[in-house]
């Protein structure tokens, strides 16, 4: 966590940066991600953070064997228009953003009836201690078809069962097919202390649907639980994959878990598409992209076409 204040200065601003491995194009790589940034935007604070971030940048040694960052990583929403204007659209900055791919958080808040979707093949079960190296393979082999995919064989799985608050094998779903096989899963997690959001403004429309959509008092909590681990085997037929993802999202909105909270959240990929599968749901969908940052003197990664299609992301982290 890094601050923005000289000595006896208010603080200014402040963001985290972090480090973690991940595949890129297959190679074991660290990248770096920004978030949690925040910042006053007065014209000395926004300078002295590019010129902070720049030397950040410059400064992150590029040998990828000695821990370097393959790459540095950040979401950005696309009606954020401070943050656009002090980051993406700076100019002399010392640093550029580069778009890698638009997606949507998706906020699910009802369902509207309780129909479900179309069936398919494929059962919907809790997971068991026994999954956990099935499910950490299955992960595994998924992102290592995506940019920044998670190292998940190389601990990261088990790295979050301990540390990620609440989370343990029972709370994931899987999706799989009569023999067994691994098609897809999720967890649905939420980052309880680390990360609370607190409501500042009820939108009028809240009282319309107040028989639908529980929304809390203003200064109280929005509690939000997240589709971690989100994952549809790749292989599968789009149409099949959105099936799947329905029939794992109804299993999911009957838990009682879910029903503590107020909104089901997850990230929405143009290649995914799985918010054309959420026919009877009431949900809201904020536009984002995700965007890699260099420093200016530093080469842009080359992509080939679809690489970027599915990056690696857990928006309960942002």
């Amino acid at each position: 966590m890094h601050e923005a204040r000289g000595p006896g200065q208010p603080l200014r601003g402040v963001a985290t940066i972090a480090v973690r491995p991940a595949y890129l194009r297959g190679k074991k790589v660290n990248i770096g991600y920004l978030g949690d940034f925040r910042i006053a935007f007065e014209r000395s604070a926004v300078r002295s953070w590019r010129s902070c971030y720049a030397e950040v940048l410059k400064a992150l040694p590029r040998d990828e064997t000695q821990g370097a960052p393959g790459a540095f990583l950040t979401a950005v929403i696309d009606q954020n228009m401070s943050a656009r204007r002090a980051l993406i659209d700076a100019k002399r900055s010392g640093f550029l953003y580069e778009k890698l791919t638009p997606y949507r958080m998706v906020n699910l808040f009802a369902r509207a009836w309780t129909g479900r979707g179309t069936p398919s093949d494929l059962k919907i079960r809790r997971a068991v201690s026994s999954d956990l190296g099935t499910l950490r393979e299955f992960l595994d082999q998924q992102s290592r078809q995506r940019a920044f995919g998670y190292r998940y064989a190389d601990g990261e799985l088990d790295r979050r069962l301990r540390d990620w608050e609440g989370l343990s094998v029972a709370d994931f779903f899987i999706v799989e097919e009569e023999g067994g096989q691994i098609r897809g899963c999720a967890a649905p997690w939420s980052p309880g202390s680390g990360k609370r959001n607190v409501l500042e403004r009820r939108p009028r429309w809240a009282s319309w649907l107040n028989p639908l959509i529980r929304v809390p008092a203003v200064g109280e909590e929005l509690r939000t639980l997240y589709l971690t681990h989100l994952e549809i085997d790749s292989s599968l037929t789009p149409e099949l994959r959105r099936r799947a993802f329905r029939q794992l999202l109804d299993r999911i909105w009957e838990d009682p878990r879910r029903r503590q909270s107020h909104m089901l959240s997850f990230s929405d990929f143009d290649s995914d598409g799985f918010a054309g599968a959420l026919g009877g749901y009431l949900f809201q969908q904020i536009p984002m992209a995700l965007y890699t940052v260099r420093h200016r003197d530093d080469p842009p990664i080359r992509w080939d076409h679809g690489e970027t299609d599915r990056p690696n992301f857990e928006i309960a982290l942002v």
